[in-house]
């Protein structure tokens, strides 16, 4: 009899845990089921307010894109009617420069062509005389005198040239040509301004006095020793003496 009621006992304890198991998981179930339906229930409250502000908002950003896109579109027009405007300015003004240009230079070919003959000749004398100029013997150089000064052990000479003059006659002839060219273009022959640029030549025969300074030369040794080789040159000249001799007798020459 014991034994049947103790079974018992277990048997009921067992049902009871069963039962409170049970009733704990309805009250997780029921709890979880709670928390994602509010979760559900707060996104579906953001969507509703989200979808009305949508209603509100995107009409009003619709109609300002659109004033926006008039004014764009309106500036678009301007800015091309502008550049075409512009380009056709452009075109003509290249135009107009091209074409003025082009009947510039054919009156200018016809001053050239029959520019007087005179000017032809004066460009000859002066490239004849920048040939003569840059030909040997020009330049002369000559020595006026050298003073010694014992002190100092120095020379102080003095020469003449005149490189400046044959330099400066030089620039003036190759000036005078580009000048000469120019005047093809006159309309009447200046003869006098010819002239007066063959006359205005410089003179090559100026002289330019220079001076310099430069060390006394060694006055002649009376020791003979002076004039021998020294220990080095000595040294030098047998080590090239035994190269030679090594190189002839092929055989290696020792350190």
């Amino acid at each position: 009899m014991k034994l049947l009621e103790k079974e018992e006992m277990e048997e009921t304890k067992k049902r009871l845990e069963k039962i409170e198991k049970t009733s704990f998981m309805a009250q997780y179930h029921a709890e979880e089921a709670a928390k994602v339906l509010a979760k559900r229930t707060e996104a579906a409250a953001k969507i509703a307010t989200l979808e009305k502000e949508r209603v509100e908002l995107l009409p009003r950003l619709q109609k300002d894109l659109a004033e926006k896109e008039g004014k764009f579109l309106q500036a678009k027009r301007a800015m091309e009617a502008a550049f075409d405007e512009f380009k056709k300015s452009k075109n003509e003004l290249t135009s107009a420069s091209f074409n003025f240009s082009n009947a510039i230079g054919r009156h200018e070919q016809t001053l050239i062509e029959s520019a007087p003959k005179e000017i032809d000749e004066a460009i000859l004398f002066f490239r004849e005389k920048l040939d003569w100029l840059r030909s040997p013997g020009r330049i002369s150089t000559n020595r006026i005198g050298a003073v010694q000064n014992i002190f100092t052990l120095t020379v102080e000479s003095h020469t003449e040239t005149n490189s400046p003059a044959v330099r400066s006659a030089l620039s003036y002839c190759m000036a005078a040509v580009p000048v000469l060219e120019e005047m093809k273009l006159w309309p009447e022959l200046d003869g006098a301004r010819i002239q007066a640029i063959k006359d205005g030549i410089p003179s090559i025969d100026v002289y330019t006095e220079l001076s310099g300074t430069r060390p006394m030369p060694k006055p002649p040794s009376a020791n003979p020793r002076d004039y021998l080789p020294t220990d080095s040159e000595m040294e030098w000249s047998l080590n090239k003496i035994n190269e030679k001799f090594d190189k002839l007798m092929k055989r290696p020459r020792r350190a």
